[in-house]
């Protein structure tokens, strides 16, 4: 079996547990679209958490680049500086030399590029109540005429619930030694899902599901307690 087929049948065995946790509570939540949406995981899978919650207001909440991520990606960012400036000086020394270290020029650009373009993609996410909407990046024009905002918008009246799942980040090989991933996403009245948050630690993103179940007044599916 290659690796792209062995990667889709763990992704729909994570799906189906998923499926198998969500099946016990459709009961409690007595919403027949709790039963037509999906419940397998939809963010991206990382070591560290990858926004923060921010309760600017009583009428905006936002979801921004943690700390930890922008630590990280500065380290490797001057990582980088450094290993220029050790290319330098050893280009420096080796100037009569027919050898040039042009490897470390090159992992030294890599690292400071890594370290500048990773942050810059990581959009913060956004409720706006004032305006009624939720996007994500920066925030949204307003047409001249209309006043109406443009761009990907979703109307904060468009948001169903919020669903609050976990997902064994492990192989399949070491399925006796699971270790969850929980992810918390929006539920679109279309039955869309778009994904906030994920987190090693289940407790900080159920408290992030908490504050946004009570600011958006949605009901909050949780299927993992």
């Amino acid at each position: 079996m290659s690796a792209i087929n062995k990667y889709f049948e763990h992704k729909a065995k994570r799906s189906a547990v998923a499926r198998e946790d969500a099946n016990t509570y459709f009961e409690d939540f007595n919403d027949s679209l709790a039963e037509q949406i999906e419940w397998d995981s939809i963010g991206a899978s990382s070591v560290f958490k990858m926004h923060t919650l921010i309760e600017n207001s009583s009428t905006r909440i936002e979801f921004r680049i943690s700390n930890t991520h922008k630590i990280i990606w500065r380290i490797i960012a001057v990582i980088g500086i450094l290993v220029l400036l050790s290319h330098i000086f050893i280009d420096f020394g080796y100037q009569n030399s027919k050898s040039n270290p042009n490897a470390l020029l090159y992992m030294g650009i890599l690292l400071v590029t890594i370290g500048i373009l990773i942050p810059s993609q990581i959009k913060k996410k956004v409720f706006d109540k004032s305006l009624g909407y939720f996007w994500v990046g920066k925030m949204p024009n307003f047409d001249k005429y209309t006043k109406e905002p443009t761009g990907k918008l979703v109307k904060i009246t468009d948001i169903h619930a919020l669903q609050f799942i976990r997902v064994n980040s492990n192989n399949e090989n070491d399925a006796n030694k699971p270790v969850f991933r929980y992810e918390l996403n929006l539920v679109l009245n279309s039955l869309n899902r778009i994904h906030i948050s994920s987190d090693f630690n289940g407790r900080r993103i159920l408290h992030e599901g908490e504050v946004l179940k009570k600011f958006l007044a949605v009901p909050l599916w949780n299927v993992v307690s």
